[in-house]
């Protein structure tokens, strides 16, 4: 059960760090 829940936050930690650097990148182009 647990080990299940780590790997769901692990996969949305992922998911969320994938879109702060499209963001990053995208504000990149602006500055």
């Amino acid at each position: 059960e647990k080990k299940g829940e780590y790997r769901k936050d692990f996969t949305y930690v992922r998911k969320a760090e994938k879109i702060l650097n499209t963001r990053r990148l995208y504000y990149a182009k602006f500055y």
